[in-house]
């Protein structure tokens, strides 16, 4: 009896010991299984040729499908900013141009830094007030174009990169056994860093290479805008810059992009330039599409749309 009582003692102990060390199950981790396991089904089930790297080219495939399902709602942020440049753009700018010929006319009665400062005010105000108006109707606001294309990007792409992860972590992962370019296997990192700095090279070059598709029009219109900021520099006033702090935060994430990827297994780098690389080239042809519609469309620089005009 006394050596059956301390043997159950011992089971028991041994027993909590395991539930204690074994990893909770939560939603996450199982999601994460799951897609895991789908994609190493996957990979097993797609008719490669026998000399191809199947899990280096499933990650490219998985990769490139992903974002080819985004399309849509990249394509869908891409209208709304070209109604913005076609709709909005040139109304306002007439309208400036009535807004700032009636003050000058006001001016020639009360010529005074005191007046010019307070038609600038009322411009800038009724400028506000149309830009606003024109973006309702237009069904264009900005900051929802900014925002529903991340939103809807980044899920995806956290659990994809999770599982590709996960996939070169686990014990005795396949994915240790497969060579892919300069990778020597696909759950360690890249040996000489090539697939880090090309991902981070083909990051810049998608902030970098937007100035090649800028029309004229866009052109002289950038150099209106810093000919204004100028001449607010001048009379002492701050004059802040959005976008090019924005560009300033993406050239630096470049730079982190390769200082993260050459710490991740080769099947993190793999997903992450491919992604990058088909993200290169979607900008580029819309950015080229812009350019395009913008030298064979009529200039709607001189005159006021006619659909949607708004009585000011």
């Amino acid at each position: 009896m006394l050596i059956s009582h301390h043997s159950g003692r011992a089971f028991q102990s041994r027993l909590l010991s395991h539930c204690k060390n074994r990893p909770r199950r939560t939603l996450f981790t199982e999601t994460l299984q799951s897609c895991t396991n789908a994609y190493l089904d996957l990979a097993m089930g797609l008719p490669y040729p026998p000399t191809w790297p199947v899990y280096s080219c499933t990650i490219v495939l998985v990769g490139v499908a992903s974002r080819v399902a985004l399309l849509p709602v990249f394509l869908w942020a891409w209208k709304r900013e070209r109604r913005v440049k076609e709709n909005v753009v040139p109304y306002l700018k007439a309208y400036r141009a009535r807004l700032e010929e009636r003050a000058q006319q006001q001016l020639v009665k009360a010529d005074s830094e005191a007046a010019r400062d307070y038609f600038n005010h009322i411009i800038t105000k009724r400028l506000k007030t149309k830009r606003d108006e024109l973006f309702k109707l237009h069904n264009c606001t900005p900051w929802i174009t900014m925002l529903v294309p991340p939103i809807s990007q980044i899920p995806i792409f956290v659990l994809l990169s999770a599982t590709f992860l996960h996939a070169a972590n686990e014990p005795g992962s396949v994915l240790r056994n497969e060579e892919f370019l300069t990778l020597n296997s696909l759950a360690h990192p890249d040996p000489t860093v090539v697939l880090p700095i090309a991902l981070g090279l083909i990051s810049l070059a998608s902030i970098e290479t937007s100035g090649w598709f800028t029309s004229e029009e866009q052109s002289r219109r950038f150099a209106e805008v810093r000919r204004r900021e100028q001449t607010r520099r001048a009379h002492g006033k701050i004059v802040i810059q959005p976008m090019k702090y924005v560009r300033s935060i993406l050239r630096g994430l470049s730079v982190g992009r390769i200082i993260l990827a050459s710490m991740a297994p080769g099947s993190i780098e793999i997903y992450w330039l491919t992604s990058a690389t088909f993200g290169l080239f979607t900008n580029w042809a819309m950015h080229y599409n812009d350019s395009r519609r913008e030298l064979t469309r009529k200039s709607h620089s001189e005159s006021i749309p006619r659909n949607g005009q708004i009585q000011t």
